[in-house]
């Protein structure tokens, strides 16, 4: 009996012990997305001006000029500059919410969300993807792997969190230094990987870092790929607050 209460003892640990790996590496792979998004927004407001160059197999490239305005981890407002018929056109995100402005009807929309996943401007970006600015309140991390330079963290996206994205899967591999991605694997329901996005040339402005260059590849559309160059870049501008309201679209 004495042996028996010994067995099941050690087995009783020895499965304790196990149970406590998963979460250990999720706490580490939690704590990484929640370091990216301090990353991220370290700065509370911010202003880019980006040139966004498209790729399809078979077509002629095309290209935009946009300028976005960033405010915390929930506001962003984008307009853009060129093409000539499209300067004018407008995006503005506040909260889960995603507005369009139209200037030839002289009309906002609200962007429904059934739609967020389709192409934004013909490009390899989706509505979805150009939106997301924090992570770790949409997906759970799970610690994967490491090396001196990088760690890379599966996230999976939280019960009820459908609607806020969605890829069910994402894959990370983050720089140590920034915190932030050098890629970003996109995973479908069918665990099959639809698309990649790399993040390269980052220059840092005190506390604030940000990658210069962005690409995203979409497996799922022949390879199509869009180029995301920055062009100018200021952490902490000043920013009117009216600028991320919704009647603002129409006045400038």
């Amino acid at each position: 009996m004495k042996m028996q209460n010994l067995i099941r003892s050690l087995l009783c640990s020895s499965l304790m012990l196990t149970a406590t790996v998963p979460a250990l590496a999720d706490e580490r792979g939690d704590k990484a997305l929640q370091e990216l998004d301090k990353s991220m927004t370290a700065a509370p407001k911010q202003y880019f001006i980006f040139d966004l160059i498209t790729k399809d197999p078979g077509k002629e490239p095309k290209k935009f000029t946009y300028k976005v305005y960033l405010k915390g981890s929930d506001s962003r407002r984008i307009e853009f500059l060129e093409p000539g018929d499209q300067r004018g056109f407008k995006v503005l995100l506040t909260g889960d919410l995603m507005y369009t402005y139209l200037p030839a009807f002289n009309k906002v929309r609200r962007v429904a969300g059934h739609v967020r996943d389709q192409g934004f401007m013909g490009t390899a970006y989706s509505y979805d993807e150009i939106s997301i600015v924090v992570y770790s309140p949409v997906f759970e991390g799970k610690f994967i792997s490491e090396t001196d330079k990088t760690i890379t963290v599966e996230a999976t996206r939280r019960p009820g969190k459908e609607g806020a994205f969605r890829f069910p899967k994402l894959v990370f591999v983050l720089d140590k230094t920034h915190h932030q991605p050098l890629e970003i694997a996109y995973y479908n329901e069918q665990g099959e990987k639809v698309k990649t996005e790399t993040r390269s040339q980052y220059e840092c402005k005190g506390a604030f870092c940000n990658p210069k260059l962005m690409k995203m590849v979409d497996h799922g559309r022949n390879n199509v790929e869009s180029l995301m160059i920055r062009k100018e870049w200021i952490p902490n501008p000043q920013i009117d607050e009216d600028l991320f309201t919704v009647r603002s679209l129409q006045k400038r």
